[in-house]
């Protein structure tokens, strides 16, 4: 089942608003077996929306299109696939009742504009959105189904959810399943390198996929195949799993989603103890990270931001002379801001980050990237300078996730 994607919206071409809706649809109808074979932007105008239906790739089976459904004159979607599908507008008397309604229950009442959206192609299926003002569209053109959905995600999503997957399911005749594997700290070369004897004995239905992001990488284990070859998929996907896991061994961190702060919380958990940080560079992002997991409570206590000198000094215990000899990014000064922060705050564990994130402040012999990381724990510790480029947010973003990675290990490896 092939399907492409069209979206309407000058603000996605403006990069005022970031087009997540290619990714989310992607994900989704890969999953039940649908691919995308073409997904395009376009501006709020008519003959851009008539180029690109004009254009929809002969092959198609299903045209997705979102934005421009709303009630304000940009919003030019309906009017075009009215004149596009030669149809003609009727009014929907039970729109309008849920568009009244929708706004009864914010106290609110619904204007000429709003109640304009009640007015929905003759030749259209109705495609009720529960919490929007604009339904979808759901046509039949030239042997294809073409759908027209909201631009606002939670609406996209929700007709989606409710409507569209529903049916382009329906239709499918393949069957897909896809394992995903995390992979902290092994660069993706290496990873290749550990994985390439199963890349090659992978069987036709079967691929690799190679997904990194800043200091990570998920594969994507995927086999897809007709129905009545699902047995055969599952059993080869045990098996090809199993590989996977014996390669990566404590490199694979998670295979059911869950980040890393997850995993190392479970961790902690586990062994009844309990976890605090001392961050500079990283200006509270590892405690963001952990405190994002539900129930973190029970093991995080708190963070210092020690951003200045005076701050690792007096609050953490730092000695002032070992920042002035060797600088607040050091072996000598994040060991003791990690033991400062675990004595402070009374936990088994400690984190520290000292890093110089830029753009400014780099030397010859700490360029931009340098950044130096702690850990203190039960009979543990851990310290190691890092370099990680030059992007200032991927510096932080890397300097969280290898402190969680060498956590992880830390707890694991922990008698």
């Amino acid at each position: 089942m092939k399907v492409e994607l069209i979206h309407v919206g000058d603000e996605l071409l403006s990069g005022q608003t970031v087009n997540t809706h290619t990714a989310w649809l992607g994900e989704s109808l890969g999953a039940i077996g649908a691919s995308v074979i073409r997904a395009t932007a376009i501006a709020d105008r008519s003959d851009a929306l008539i180029t690109a239906l004009d254009q929809v790739q002969m092959d198609a089976d299903w045209v997705i299109i979102t934005g421009g459904l709303g009630p304000t004159n940009d919003d030019i979607t309906k009017t075009v696939m009215v004149d596009y599908m030669k149809d003609v507008l009727v009014h929907q008397q039970a729109i309008m009742e849920h568009i009244q309604a929708l706004f009864a229950s914010l106290g609110r009442k619904a204007n000429d504009m709003n109640l304009e959206q009640a007015n929905f192609p003759s030749k259209a299926t109705v495609l009720h959105n529960p919490v929007g003002t604009a339904p979808g569209m759901l046509w039949q053109h030239q042997g294809k189904f073409m759908v027209n959905l909201p631009g606002v995600p939670f609406e996209m999503k929700r007709l989606m959810h409710d409507h569209v997957l529903p049916l382009i399911a329906q239709s499918v005749n393949q069957w897909l399943d896809r394992r995903h594997f995390w992979v902290q700290g092994l660069p993706e070369s290496d990873l290749a390198m550990r994985l390439k004897d199963l890349e090659s004995s992978l069987s036709k239905s079967f691929s690799l996929a190679y997904l990194p992001s800043k200091g990570m990488v998920r594969l994507q284990l995927r086999c897809q195949s007709d129905l009545n070859d699902k047995a055969t998929c599952l059993v080869e996907m045990d098996q090809y799993a199993a590989v996977i896991r014996a390669a990566l061994g404590h490199w694979l961190f998670s295979e059911d989603e869950s980040p890393l702060a997850a995993v190392v919380g479970k961790l902690l958990q586990a062994k009844g103890q309990t976890l605090s940080a001392a961050e500079s560079c990283t200006g509270g992002a590892v405690s963001s990270a952990i405190t994002a997991i539900p129930g973190s409570s029970t093991y995080f206590h708190g963070a210092i931001v020690s951003y200045a000198n005076a701050v690792k000094v007096k609050t953490l215990g730092v000695n002032q002379a070992d920042i002035m000899m060797h600088g607040a990014v050091s072996r000598q000064v994040v060991v003791q801001m990690a033991k400062g922060v675990r004595k402070r705050l009374g936990t088994d564990w400690g984190l520290a980050s000292s890093g110089i994130a830029g753009p400014g402040g780099g030397t010859d012999n700490k360029p931009v990237g340098t950044v130096w990381l702690a850990i203190e724990g039960p009979g543990f510790r851990w310290s190691k300078q890092m370099a990680f480029g030059s992007h200032r947010q991927v510096i932080v973003e890397r300097s969280v996730n290898a402190l969680l990675h060498e956590l992880r290990w830390a707890l694991m490896e922990e008698k």
